[in-house]
C-alpha cells in the first residue's frame, strides 16, 4: 500500500493547524496576513508559484528522478514567499511560519507521483482544499471553544482531530 496519500494528508492537517495557530496566536500575522482569506492569498501565490517551477523542472531534466523537481519547486516558491514577508515587512518568526505551512502544502501537492501536468493539477487541487479548508476549520475551532469539549481534549487534541478529517474530506477532492 502506497503511504503517500496518508503522508499527503498528514501534511495538509498540519498545514491547517499550524495556520489557525498562526492567526490566533501572533498579532503581527493577523495584520499581515488581515484574515483568513489573506493568508490563503499569500500561500497560494507561492504555493502556485512552486508548481510552475516544479513542472517546468520536469520538463526541462526529462528522467531525472522525481525529487528534484518538488525540491525545485519548493526552493522557488520558497523564495517568492520570503520575498513577499519581507514586502509586507513581516519579522523572521513569521516569516518562518508562513515558509512552514507553505512547505506542508507543497509536500501534499509534490508527494504522489506524477509528470508536469500532474505536478500542476495537484497544486491547483491542493491549493482548492486549501482555500476551503482553512476559513472552514477557523470557524470549527471557534465554535470547539465554546462547546462541552473535555478540559483533555480542548488545547490541540480536538483541532488536530478535526483538521485531520477536514484533510480526509477534502483530500478525495485532490485525489490523494
Amino acid at each position: 500500500m502506497d503511504a503517500a496519500p496518508a503522508t499527503a494528508a498528514l501534511c495538509f492537517s498540519l498545514a491547517l493547524l499550524l495556520g489557525e495557530r498562526g492567526l490566533a496566536h501572533s498579532r503581527r500575522w493577523r495584520e499581515a496576513a488581515g484574515d483568513a482569506h489573506g493568508l490563503v492569498r499569500l500561500e497560494l501565490g507561492a504555493l502556485l508559484i512552486a508548481a510552475a517551477a516544479s513542472a517546468c523542472t520536469a520538463i526541462a531534466l526529462g528522467d531525472a528522478p522525481s525529487a528534484l523537481p518538488a525540491i525545485a519547486g519548493l526552493a522557488t516558491g520558497a523564495a517568492a514567499l520570503v520575498w513577499r514577508c519581507r514586502s509586507l515587512r513581516l519579522d523572521r518568526p513569521q516569516a518562518l511560519w508562513a515558509i512552514g505551512v507553505f512547505a506542508l502544502l507543497h509536500a501534499a501537492a509534490a508527494l504522489p507521483p506524477r509528470g508536469s501536468t500532474g505536478a500542476l493539477l495537484a497544486a491547483f487541487a491542493t491549493a482548492l482544499c486549501f482555500s476551503i479548508g482553512l476559513p472552514a476549520f477557523l470557524a470549527l475551532a471557534r465554535r470547539m471553544e465554546d462547546c462541552d469539549v473535555p478540559g483533555f481534549m480542548r488545547p490541540l487534541p480536538a483541532r488536530a482531530l478535526a483538521a485531520g478529517i477536514l484533510a480526509l474530506a477534502l483530500g478525495s477532492l485532490a485525489s490523494w
